[in-house]
């Protein structure tokens, strides 16, 4: 096995360290694209569908366009990439689609081209112990049709987790124009209060993330009576028994803004947590 890792370019690989794209390429310029952070969990992505789904929607939005062949050679191509980089445990998938072509704010092309690049990941890297959290209060995140979508342009994200490295925290949370809670730099967010398990809506400006989707779509299937989707303030964020935070590589964590309260959660939560993680429908991988 080589030592060089590779990336795939357009169905092509390349040594990561090779310049393949000039100063025109539009995600470079323009932020004109955007992508997905998935899980190989050794065998497969892990929501695979999903991740794929939302893709397809954001390009849609975009004006990105794709022949009928492109999920089946994003399948292949990821396959490709992860036995060429001898990765044969868990990694993270980043998969970038952007608009190819010249063209300044007015594009004169709308095809697709594409990036994909794997890193090894550990286990350490996605457990839970007691993180610090931040409210992000210099820019508040517009709510609007691109709100949802993982955009290229990621400053807001960048910006936040800088604030939080600045005050010894391991994460910041997002606050919307209306300055409601939003979501974390990193991840979507659910907060427990009561036995109740409380989110805000896409209607608040949070990405419609897919472990979120799969966690919601599994607790309305199973216990509706525990879930519900409301505009939160940071003052409900602030009084909950336990915060959530979600996203297709870590899974879920559990954070806890009074350490007495780890440990604590009631057993039917207990249940619920463990219950939804030993779900083969809710794990299912797509490919």
């Amino acid at each position: 096995m080589s030592s060089i890792k590779l990336i795939c370019v357009n169905g092509s690989y390349f040594s990561d360290d090779m310049l393949f794209f000039n100063e025109q390429n539009r995600s470079f310029r323009y932020g004109d694209g955007l992508f997905e952070t998935m899980l190989w969990t050794g065998s497969g992505i892990r929501f695979f569908n999903e991740h794929f789904i939302r893709l397809r929607e954001g390009m849609d939005l975009l004006g990105i366009q794709a022949n009928e062949k492109f999920e089946d050679l994003i399948v292949q191509s990821i396959s490709n990439l992860i036995r060429l980089n001898g990765i044969n445990a868990m990694a993270r998938v980043r998969l970038t689609v952007y608009r190819s072509g010249a063209g300044a704010y007015l594009p004169k092309q709308n095809t697709a081209h594409w990036i994909i690049s794997t890193a090894n990941i550990h286990m350490q890297e996605i457990k839970s112990d007691l993180p610090q959290l931040i409210f992000f209060d210099k820019i508040k995140k517009p709510v609007n049709v691109l709100s949802s979508i993982k955009s290229a342009n990621a400053l807001l994200y960048i910006l936040a987790m800088k604030q939080a490295q600045e005050h010894n925290a391991d994460e910041a949370i997002i606050l919307n124009e209306r300055h409601e809670v939003c979501e974390a730099a990193s991840s979507n967010l659910f907060i427990v209060k009561h036995e109740q398990i409380f989110t805000p809506g896409l209607e608040s400006g949070c990405l419609d993330g897919v472990f979120r989707k799969k966690l919601i779509h599994y607790l309305q299937q199973h216990y509706p009576e525990q879930i519900i989707i409301l505009p939160m303030s940071r003052e409900a964020l602030m009084e909950a028994d336990e915060i959530w935070l979600t996203n297709a590589v870590q899974g879920l964590k559990r954070y806890f803004l009074n350490p007495n309260n780890k440990g604590c959660s009631s057993s039917r939560l207990q249940a619920i947590q463990e219950a939804m993680m030993h779900d083969a429908a809710f794990l299912e991988q797509e490919n």
